[in-house]
């Protein structure tokens, strides 16, 4: 079933908090087969839109006139996660409904493996 809630590998709903809590749109784990799934093309969207919240929070903060650089910078990521998560919830469900969760390969590495040393 290709569509936006259900996992390519199990056919099971992944639900909302596995989207939300993944961080990335392609980097999302089925809790039922532990797959690596993703929705393609929506990475920079996202990190689009996080950075201009976090420029719109951070020129918000600064009208504030906080002098202490510890109290800024707190200030500037207490209120991006604050605002964030709502938008989150809401892109997460716009994915489930209107985009196609697909399975992400990871990379392999490289044919002697990662580490190891050559065979002599």
């Amino acid at each position: 079933m290709a569509d936006g809630k259900h996992c390519p590998d199990c056919g099971r709903d992944v639900g909302l908090w596995a989207i939300v809590s993944a961080g990335m749109p392609d980097r999302i784990q089925c809790p039922h087969c532990r797959s690596r799934l993703g929705y393609p093309g929506v990475v920079l969207p996202v990190v689009l839109m996080q950075a201009g919240l976090a420029v719109a929070v951070s020129l918000s903060v600064w009208s504030l006139g906080l002098t202490s650089p510890w109290g800024f910078f707190l200030a500037v990521v207490g209120g991006t996660l604050v605002l964030w998560v709502p938008v989150e919830i809401m892109f997460a469900r716009y994915l489930r409904e209107r985009s196609v969760l697909e399975k992400v390969v990871p990379l392999t590495p490289p044919v002697g493996g990662a580490g190891k040393p050559p065979a002599a």
